[in-house]
């Protein structure tokens, strides 16, 4: 499906695009051309056998760059995006944070090497195709938003940077992206609904505000984070769209592009089977589509150690909470994740981390049961 829409054209580039596409286009190249340049850092960094900490550091800055560009790379070219950051993959970014965190051992230095020349040759050949290539508006809209369930899903989560563990500064930089790409259209926008552009403004900075005072991966809320920025920016995003008169993919998707957001009733399209396991009609859900259903502290506490210290969402992944992607539907490498919506076992069945006290744990088992479907 995204394969096409960020298609391979033959001679030059599409015609007709809109000016912000072509802007978007050209916003692409500039990036990947950073993202090529950070990455013969860190291969230069890598080959002149710097310290840990500076060969790390470059690390984290070519991931910056990468995770700005992660919403067009996912949605238009998921292979590449695959290569570059999947950990599941033998080369790439997520190869690398194995081997270079929390320390390099001096039996990975050959290998580390060897991952860093393939993926700046990868980024290379990416620059390469970049002058054939063609975006339309639709897509982009799509691309945002889908990269804001993955901020959810698997940024905040910390499934992103396991062992780096720099998950705030990296969700920075996801969503600095999103706003770059959604700047293109604030202009003709403010002519649309100026209200609109001011209230996405103000989220964009509260979000950027949040992610820069956090003390720190643990305590973050993302209870907070998701109710008060993530959803309401998906929201804005959609109501732009709408403003704009850009129509909706022609394609069929996991996610349901229109849904306001994916705790929105009717965001999954989901068999009879699944429906009757996965309502998505819990307090948690309601509470999350900001309904007036109130979580006490209790429960609060527990999603955002689920999320967070306890890091049971980077297998139980976000909002379905099973082992499933969001996005595309298939199962991640955590395919045989329990199911915990209306799990009814939450004691003896679950495992949690040993850096939890007895009470954290309690606080997780809270959060599970408020998972249940009301009408169970």
């Amino acid at each position: 499906m995204a394969a096409t829409l960020f298609s391979v054209i033959s001679g030059q580039r599409a015609r007709h695009l809109s000016p912000q596409a072509r802007h978007t286009w050209s916003w692409y190249q500039l990036q990947l051309r950073q993202l090529e340049k950070e990455a013969g850092f860190l291969l230069e960094s890598v080959q002149q056998q710097d310290s840990d900490p500076e060969i790390q550091q470059q690390f984290l800055e070519t991931r910056r760059v990468y995770k700005r560009l992660e919403l067009l790379l996912e949605y238009f070219q998921p292979a590449a995006a695959a290569m570059l950051n999947d950990p599941q993959r033998s080369s790439g970014l997520g190869a690398l944070e194995t081997k270079l965190f929390p320390f390099i051992r001096e039996k990975d230095t050959g290998g580390i090497r060897a991952v860093s020349e393939k993926m700046l040759s990868g980024i290379r050949a990416l620059r390469a195709e970049a002058d054939s290539l063609s975006v339309g508006d639709a897509q982009l809209f799509d691309a945002m938003r889908q990269e804001i369930v993955r901020i959810l899903a698997f940024g905040i989560s910390g499934a992103d940077s396991p062992l780096a563990q720099e998950s705030m500064l990296e969700t920075r930089s996801a969503l600095n992206g999103i706003k770059a790409v959604w700047l293109f259209y604030q202009e003709k926008l403010e002519k649309r609904n100026p209200e609109l552009v001011e209230h996405t403004l103000e989220l964009f900075a509260g979000a950027r505000r949040m992610l820069d005072t956090a003390t720190g991966f643990d305590t973050f809320s993302r209870a907070e984070f998701i109710n008060d920025y993530l959803n309401p920016l998906s929201v804005r995003i959609k109501l732009a769209r709408e403003a704009l008169k850009i129509p909706y993919a022609d394609s069929v998707a996991f996610l349901d592009p229109a849904a306001s957001h994916v705790f929105a009733r009717g965001a999954f399209p989901f068999s009879a089977e699944e429906e009757a396991a996965t309502r998505m009609e819990s307090r948690f859900d309601r509470f999350m589509r900001g309904n007036g259903e109130q979580l006490d502290r209790k429960e609060i506490r527990g999603f955002n150690l689920f999320m967070g210290k306890a890091k049971c969402g980077t297998c139980h992944i976000a909002p379905l909470f099973n082992g499933q992607d969001p996005l595309s539907g298939n199962d991640t490498h955590n395919a045989t994740a329990v199911i915990l919506r209306n799990y009814r076992d939450t004691i003896s069945g679950m495992h949690y981390s040993r850096q939890l006290t007895s009470g954290e744990q309690q606080d997780v088992i809270a959060f599970v049961r408020s998972l249940h479907d009301v009408e169970i």
